[in-house]
């Protein structure tokens, strides 16, 4: 969680020292330069697409250890605990991000919709994933 955070600090240093500009000069440049997006969004695409990759291997990787299971004979309750967990803990994950870009999509619709530009259309965006954290809470907490 540090290394995070570290890293979180130090990608957005150019944000917070652009933004200790003297309040009396008028703003000419916009507040977030497009170079720093542009970066922002490369670094956010780059982790998606490591963290996807990352995803599949570790699917890869639990099936080749199921299947040694089966094959080494192991005992039914433990070969069922491990295998049980494993099926458990990827719906949950499916369900959780189902529900929270279904609900974002719908944010994106709203958007559209309404023409949001801006500040208003980060704040829909945000209320709309937390509404999908709110709505995977209440599915979760229903099917157990």
């Amino acid at each position: 969680m540090k290394k995070k955070m570290t890293i979180l600090l130090l990608l957005s240093l150019p944000i917070i020292t652009f933004s200790q500009d003297i309040a009396d000069k008028p703003r000419t440049q916009p507040l977030i330069n497009g170079d720093i997006l542009r970066m922002g969004l490369l670094v956010a695409f780059t982790y998606l697409v490591i963290a996807l990759f990352l995803h599949f291997i570790e699917a890869i990787l639990q099936a080749q250890v199921k299947r040694k299971l089966i094959e080494m004979q192991t005992p039914s309750d433990l070969a069922q605990s491990i295998l049980r967990s494993g099926a458990r803990d990827l719906r949950k994950t499916a369900l959780q991000w189902f529900c929270v870009l279904f609900c974002m999509g719908i944010g994106l619709v709203i958007i559209n919709a309404l023409s949001l530009y801006g500040y208003s259309s980060l704040i829909v965006l945000c209320f709309s994933g937390a509404a999908g954290f709110l709505v995977y809470y209440l599915f979760s907490k229903r099917l157990q």
